[in-house]
């Protein structure tokens, strides 16, 4: 849905496009209230507020729009996308306490890179 709202900022997508995205396209028929409890759970993620908002704004009986800045920016290298984190050195002559442990951060892709329009 994020990514959706962020392809077309300002825009006000309808809730049949959003259904439409998220579920019809994977096959999948769900009720309003889905779609409704997804967009709770993204502002919540968003630390948004429906009184207030900052980012997701919805609009009455049309669906809902994203009012913030989008940024498009380019994708993290291979090489960058892990980083490689030293265990501090313990007392004890295990071999394990001076393995490197490598965290993998998940990259951002840009929105053109994740929404495949249709053919």
């Amino acid at each position: 849905i994020l990514l959706m709202l962020a392809e077309r900022p300002n825009e006000v997508l309808t809730r049949n496009e959003l259904h439409e995205f998220v579920w019809r396209e994977q096959g999948f028929e769900v009720d309003d209230s889905s779609l409704t409890q997804a967009i709770s759970t993204l502002r919540k993620m968003l630390k948004d507020s429906t009184k207030s908002p900052e980012f997701v704004k919805t609009v009455p009986k049309r669906g809902y729009q994203l009012i913030c800045t989008v940024e498009r920016l380019s994708p993290l290298s291979s090489d960058s996308s892990s980083i490689e984190v030293e265990e501090p050195a313990s007392d004890n002559n295990d071999a394990s306490a001076n393995e490197v442990e490598t965290i993998v951060e998940p990259s951002l892709a840009t929105t053109s890179d994740a929404i495949v329009e249709p053919e």
